[in-house]
């Protein structure tokens, strides 16, 4: 059987989660490996695009409380699953709730990019430089996206002011 958390538990969860979450970017920083900060950060994408469909499945319920409500109108996203999703589930479900072109483009490059040093490293490449090349280019533009990410959560936060 399943043990229910204290309220002090649960606190003291969400702090130590936020303090992690927090602390993850630096973290990235300072691993010497550029495939250990590839690693860390698509983790890192994949757990704030997950964040960002979440807030928007929230805020559009709040928004439509009342009379599409009464009607049968709610986002159901099954947060738990998400965390089983590739991060191309999760841009493609985040494709239907955001209109960035630009931004989809980025993180699609990204992913493109990702699967081609994850999945076809030893037919794609002929020498370590021109993989650690890549690697780099795609931590560059993954701090873009994670940029971008902020960005586009802050505004959405700003608009529900």
């Amino acid at each position: 059987m399943k043990q229910t958390k204290s309220l002090t538990e649960r606190v003291d969860d969400m702090v130590n989660d936020a303090f992690f979450r927090a602390e993850f970017p630096l973290y990235i920083e300072k691993e010497n490996s550029t495939f250990g900060k590839l690693l860390l950060q698509e983790n890192l994408i994949s757990s704030e695009v997950i964040a960002l469909i979440v807030f928007l499945k929230h805020a559009g319920n709040k928004f439509c409380e009342g009379e599409l409500s009464e009607l049968g109108f709610k986002i159901t996203i099954d947060i738990s699953e998400l965390e089983t999703y590739t991060l191309r589930q999760l841009a493609n479900l985040l494709k239907k709730f955001l209109e960035k072109e630009k931004f989809h483009k980025k993180l699609d490059n990204y992913i493109t990019m990702r699967n081609g040093i994850t999945h076809k490293m030893l037919i794609k490449y002929q020498s370590f430089e021109q993989l650690n090349t890549d690697a780099e280019r795609m931590l560059i533009m993954g701090a873009i996206i994670l940029v971008d990410l902020e960005n586009i959560s802050d505004d959405f936060v700003k608009l529900l002011r």
